[in-house]
């Protein structure tokens, strides 16, 4: 559920785990970017050449 939901059968918006991007060390500024771009898609724009650019400034794994 998001924050503010009451009921988890009729949620205010769609979550989605980016866990796996703070392990290649993205953070707020590329989460941001990250959200842009997929809003892009969603309204229907190519954007897998963006999308190849900013994975490609993350490519090492990061334990933490």
């Amino acid at each position: 559920m998001l924050p503010g939901d009451k009921d988890a059968k009729n949620p205010s918006g769609l979550r989605i785990g980016v866990q796996e991007m703070t392990r290649y060390g993205m953070k707020e500024d590329e989460m941001g970017e990250l959200a842009t771009l997929m809003k892009s898609a969603l309204l229907g724009k190519f954007v897998k050449k963006e999308i190849i650019e900013l994975r490609s400034r993350y490519t090492k794994v990061h334990y933490t």
